[in-house]
């Protein structure tokens, strides 16, 4: 990669909104976004609809919900049903069909504590195999696997790590190893640092290991592949680990970071390069090259910790922000 094609992070526009933002979420094969977090007036949830028109965000719709929320994904959807799945402070799992929000299609108390983390597999978003299926993440330690055709109770329950206080704190959830329809994993990250990877064929743990600090945030490179490379956003680093036939997820690189990495999201282009959102309010896009981390691109998008970043699926290098403040913004990413 010469100087002229090094990637650069351009913020398009930004906007400040009048609540606490947690997640926000591209509207699949769409120019619409939707930002999730809590109401300026109590502990109800919010989320808002935008659309993206030229150089500024346009208000399509908002609806306020029971309890704050704290994530979402719609990675177990339909293209054309484009449903957003959420998690809640008060563990509740919902999905929402955007086009009617007056409630949602499912509403269901799946934990007894917060969700902090949602993801999903088997939508037809992506090219994908296997049953629709969600993953939460709470804080009373459990990872729970739902699938959208049956509502009432989990398929599975990873049960919690234990500590000496009891049960840790699951702060992240990601699926992997969908490659076809039988097969898929999920990682499962904790306070303590400890990473649980889960074989759903299998119904048994592929491996427990342990990253320098707190893990906050995780995603496989490539969710629709076979179990290729891990990354770890933490407390204290950022950590990639290489996943195969061994026994034990083999580390690959680990940079130590100033700030906690709030979210990791790989592009789905070029799966080889991902971006972290930071506490001190930047986002970094790196690149795994010859079993080492190259810082690419970065960019200070607000004074306050980002929260949550997402990749356009279909657009490459157009990615969207959202920070604690209430700060959501547009960044177009050039040359990845």
């Amino acid at each position: 990669m010469t100087l002229q094609e090094k990637p650069e992070i351009f913020t398009l526009l930004k906007k400040k909104l009048s609540f606490g933002t947690y997640a926000v979420r591209w509207i699949p094969s769409s120019a619409k976004l939707v930002v999730l977090g809590q109401h300026p007036k109590g502990t109800a949830g919010l989320f808002q609809v935008y659309e993206l028109n030229e150089q500024e965000l346009t208000l399509i719709k908002e609806r306020e919900t029971g309890g704050a929320l704290k994530c979402g994904t719609f990675g177990a959807s339909s293209l054309n049903a484009r449903h957003l799945a959420t998690g809640d402070f008060d563990g509740r799992l919902a999905l929402w069909d955007l086009e009617h929000t007056e409630a949602p299609v499912i509403s269901i108390k799946a934990h007894s504590s917060i969700i902090n983390d949602i993801d999903g597999c088997g939508g037809s978003i992506t090219s994908s195999y296997g049953p629709p299926e969600l993953a939460t993440a709470s804080r009373d330690g459990t990872v729970k696997i739902w699938d959208i055709r049956q509502k009432n109770k989990p398929v599975v329950k990873i049960d919690s790590i234990e500590g000496a206080r009891g049960p840790r704190d699951t702060w992240c959830v990601a699926f992997g190893n969908a490659w076809n329809n039988e097969e898929r994993v999920v990682a499962a990250g904790y306070d303590s640092g400890e990473v649980k990877l889960f074989d759903l064929k299998a119904m048994s743990t592929l491996s427990e290991f342990k990253t320098t600090s707190g893990a906050v945030s995780l995603e496989f490179d490539r969710q629709y592949t076979k179990l290729n490379r891990l990354t770890i956003g933490s407390l204290k680093t950022l950590e990639v680990f290489e996943i195969g036939n061994q026994d034990k997820p083999k580390p690959l690189t680990m940079k130590e970071q100033n700030d906690t990495i709030w979210c990791v999201r790989h592009v789905p282009q070029a799966p080889d390069l991902f971006m972290v959102s930071t506490s001190s309010g930047t986002v970094n896009l790196f690149q795994i090259k010859s079993k080492s981390l190259k810082l690419m691109a970065n960019a200070t998008v607000t004074e306050q910790p980002v929260a949550s970043v997402d990749w356009h699926i279909n657009k490459s290098g157009l990615s969207v922000f959202a920070s604690f403040d209430g700060t959501i913004g547009v960044n177009i990413v050039t040359n990845i």
